[in-house]
């Protein structure tokens, strides 16, 4: 066995990386995730113990924060209030649709990728499962939304949705979707995708492969600016608390809203990856992006929350293990940020 790690460091107990390199590689990845040091990234065992070496004098975290990184998942327009009435979820009984289980492994994966969910993610019961949480300090996931908000609910967002769709005095938007079908067509539709990926059941037969049929039918919008667009109305729909006819449910609407923004921001992800397209600027409730954030904003955020507006922004981050290294990358990249000119830019 090689040297026991310890709840503190101290200068006289410092070990050498020679000493480092005679323990398990399990061993020194659990060392750098009881302190809640990045390691996604490293490969050599030598990186491994040259980590484990710089973060020897960081203290243990306890376990409550070592399960906060779900908080980068509850974006900034939650409202931080206290909820006490107890949860008792499933409200309405989920299962797997064709596309369920395809695109939460996807999901997780990128995630993981990105160092906003942790590497364990997989065999979290509370990440993985078609039910939300009854614990409010743990995010529900865009698979578990039929459990909490069930067929009405649904099919009353996507509603409300393309009312303002069918209004939209643009006609580049509007009029694409008008040639496909009615607006009752793509409530139907658009509600039966939904379902079958929140846990709702088989709703959309077909699966991807009739999603990817279906959008290419629009492909003329499938662009930025068509994204914008869409995402606009969206917003619209989420963020007024005033329309009786949404019903985010009374006592967890943050949770339910963060997990709508994330299904449409992964959603919209792969429809830009497939029709080729750049996501970065869209705008996800009064969430801003990276580089419209003040400098002096970033310091408030979690350390999952940063990675997700570096990862959004395509910025390397992984080499970052410390909460100031990701902190200092971060503004680089905000507004009025110093960050580097790409090598080729003229």
């Amino acid at each position: 066995m090689g040297v026991e790690p310890r709840t503190t460091g101290t200068e006289s107990n410092t070990p050498s990386l020679e000493e480092l390199m005679s323990w398990k590689v399990a061993e020194l990845r659990k060392f750098l995730v009881a302190r809640k040091v990045a390691y996604e990234a490293l490969v050599e065992k030598k990186e491994f113990a040259s980590a484990v070496l710089k973060s020897w004098h960081l203290p243990e975290k306890q376990d409550q924060e070592q399960q906060s990184w779900w908080k980068g998942l509850r974006s900034r327009w939650t409202s931080g209030k206290e909820e006490t009435k107890k949860l008792t979820y499933p409200h309405f009984q989920p299962s797997n649709g064709y596309m369920t289980e395809k695109f939460r492994l996807a999901y997780i994966e990128k995630n993981i990728n990105n160092g906003v969910l942790p590497p364990e993610a997989y065999r979290m019961k509370d990440v993985v499962s078609l039910t939300a949480s009854n614990d409010r300090n743990k995010p529900i996931f865009y698979w578990q939304l039929f459990s909490v908000l069930g067929e009405q609910r649904i099919e009353n967002i996507i509603r409300e949705f393309y009312k303002r769709v069918f209004r939209d005095t643009e006609s580049w938007f509007s009029q694409p979707f008008k040639d496909l079908g009615g607006m009752e067509h793509h409530v139907w539709a658009q509600t039966m995708m939904w379902m079958d990926t929140m846990g709702g059941g088989r709703c959309y037969h077909g699966g991807d492969y009739r999603l990817s049929f279906h959008h290419s039918r629009a492909k003329h919008i499938l662009n930025t600016r068509g994204a914008t667009r869409w995402m606009e109305h969206m917003n619209a729909v989420l963020t007024d608390d005033n329309n009786k006819n949404i019903d985010l449910t009374k006592d967890d609407s943050d949770r339910v809203r963060a997990a709508l923004y994330e299904f449409l921001r992964f959603f919209m992800g792969k429809y830009a990856k497939e029709f080729r397209f750049s996501d970065k600027a869209l705008v996800y409730g009064d969430e801003l992006p990276l580089n419209e954030m003040q400098p002096q904003d970033i310091d408030t955020l979690t350390v999952t929350k940063i990675k997700q507006l570096l990862s959004a922004s395509d910025i390397e981050h992984k080499h970052c293990i410390e909460r100031d290294d990701l902190i200092s990358l971060a503004k680089q990249h905000a507004a009025g940020g110093s960050a580097p000119e790409p090598a080729n830019a003229s």
